[in-house]
């Protein structure tokens, strides 16, 4: 049984209700196995009882402890308490005694250990179930939370890397427009894919290489002959790996935009993908400018500050991050846990 299914049977309060009683009648029929009793001794001390617990234990539940327990009305809870008991163990001693052929009596002082059990028991069960449930809902919150940060992070990543293209698009379609449909092309594969694909927490790790090397032909054609990129993919994929999406193709994005800054104007980018059982590396070195690259408010840097915050929601333990310069080269070194599903 997962959590889940756990969860649905403790909110369900009648399903407990049956449950309980079941195995409290079960229990209590027991001591009658193997005896011979009249019939008016086992209707008055087995069904007459067990209407006594049931009038009991739902008495201590949803009056002594919902009204007064719950709210802190411990003095009226203690008095309503012992009140209440005194009533029920009388009623049970009277139902015994009335049925009992023998001419036998006990005292009510004889089932008072029973009753304090049935009800400690019973508000022990339902403050258990009230703990759980909250702290079950707590914990949901926050996930929902998490979930709803990363894809608010998320959601602005990829209008980021629209604004970026279309404003190269404009550069091109001033100076070299017989290479946008092809260009148009790649981006609606791009866009396809951050539509259909990249809305999941996780995203196969070969639909996210293919995203990738769609940018990169996008971005090689748009720079031309004043590009310098060498970049190696895995050359196998393993079909049942799994990755977080829209990640590294922002440091792709600044990689590009960082080096075409660069005096004389040749881009330069090296870098690799590997995988190693279900960690994936990532390393990434470009030119860059003598200058620090966009931060603060500039919207420049929204991309990799959103890819940090999302990082950091995956997880610090299984996610690492180096970013720096060294001397005129911005390096990326990202380590990413891969999530592994059995291939359908």
């Amino acid at each position: 049984m997962n959590s889940r299914q756990l969860i649905t049977i403790l909110q369900k309060r009648v399903t407990l209700h049956v449950v309980f009683w079941l195995v409290w009648a079960l229990a209590l029929g027991m001591g009658y196995v193997g005896k011979s009793y009249p019939l008016t001794f086992l209707l008055a001390n087995y069904l007459g009882v067990m209407v006594l617990y049931f009038l009991w234990v739902n008495t201590s539940l949803y009056i002594i402890y919902d009204k007064l327990i719950t709210r802190r009305r411990l003095l009226p809870a203690l008095l309503a308490f012992v009140g209440l008991l005194v009533l029920f163990t009388n009623a049970n001693a009277w139902l015994y005694n009335v049925s009992n052929s023998e001419g036998k009596t006990i005292s009510f002082q004889n089932f008072l250990a029973m009753y304090v059990f049935l009800a400690a028991f019973a508000m022990a069960l339902k403050a258990g179930r009230a703990a759980y449930l909250v702290l079950y809902r707590e914990m949901q919150a926050k996930e929902e939370l998490l979930r709803q940060k990363e894809y608010f992070l998320r959601s602005q990543i990829h209008p980021h890397f629209l604004f970026n293209t279309l404003n190269n698009f404009y550069g091109l379609a001033l100076e070299k427009a017989d290479t946008l449909p092809g260009l148009m092309l790649r981006l609606s594969n791009i866009l396809r894919h951050q539509i259909y694909h990249s809305e999941s927490e996780y995203i196969l790790l070969e639909k996210e290489i293919d995203y990738l090397k769609d940018y990169i032909e996008l971005e090689k054609i748009r720079h031309s002959d004043n590009l310098r990129f060498v970049f190696s993919f895995p050359q196998q994929v393993p079909p049942t790996l799994y990755v977080p999406p829209a990640v590294m193709i922002v440091f792709l994005e600044n990689a590009f935009k960082h080096s075409s800054h660069v005096a004389g104007n040749l881009v330069e980018i090296t870098g690799h993908i590997k995988i190693e059982n279900d960690r994936l590396f990532f390393y990434l070195e470009n030119t860059f400018p003598q200058r620090p690259p966009a931060t603060g408010n500039n919207p420049g840097g929204i991309g990799l500050k959103n890819v940090v915050k999302r990082l950091e929601l995956y997880g610090n333990d299984t996610n690492k991050l180096d970013m720096g310069v060294a001397g005129n080269r911005y390096i990326v070194k990202l380590e990413m846990k891969l999530k592994q599903h059995e291939k359908v």
